[in-house]
């Protein structure tokens, strides 16, 4: 439809899904983040502002599922999961989001999540073993073959940018009796996911 009414151009196109993917974001941050310029200046200087160009249909996705979060944060499984199902036309894997559903509600570090936790890094250090499964699931889909050999080929992220990531997680496990009592419903999902 855009080739035929709007441009052949693949850049009109590509700017368009940006200045979505934009629109989403701020969205989220001018309903949720205490600080707006704050939320910003942190997309922006951890490099995550790279994902726009880099991995367009993801972000795609993953902007399509913020736009849904607001069913997420009331508990309205149905209208989250046609957001979900509408994300993965785009790409795949935001299918993975409609079990996720089920786990994020609740106190953060629950028993729920320390199940998935251990789960999670179960399915880390037995890689070849979840991959194998993993590969029975994706069989018929694009990333048959591929993806899981990349997975399996590929060294990952660096120590840093794992100790990086994980700054939030140990600073909500550290104030988790503070953010129980205090914290919004949607900080809770945030730290459970």
């Amino acid at each position: 439809i855009f080739k035929t009414y709007v441009s052949t151009k693949f850049y009109h196109f590509t700017t368009l899904i940006i200045g979505f993917d934009c629109i989403a974001i701020g969205y989220i941050f001018r309903k949720y983040s205490c600080d707006f310029a704050l939320s910003v200046f942190l997309l922006i200087t951890s490099g995550k502002i790279v994902w726009m160009v880099n991995g367009v249909k993801q972000l795609l996705a993953a902007c399509i599922i913020l736009a849904f979060s607001k069913f997420l944060m009331e508990k309205k499984f149905i209208p989250f999961a046609i957001g979900v199902l509408i994300a993965s036309t785009i790409h795949t894997s935001a299918i993975v989001m409609i079990p996720v559903y089920f786990f994020v509600h609740g106190k953060p570090w629950n028993k729920k999540m320390l199940v998935m936790l251990v789960c999670s890094v179960l399915a880390v250090t037995f890689v070849s073993t979840f991959t194998d499964v993993l590969g029975f699931f994706l069989e018929a889909t694009e990333y048959d073959s591929s993806y899981i050999l990349s997975m399996q080929t590929h060294r990952g992220s660096t120590i840093l940018h794992v100790f990086i990531s994980a700054v939030p997680a140990v600073i909500a496990l550290i104030g988790k009796k503070r953010i129980e009592n205090t914290a919004p419903k949607y900080i809770n999902i945030c730290i459970n996911m």
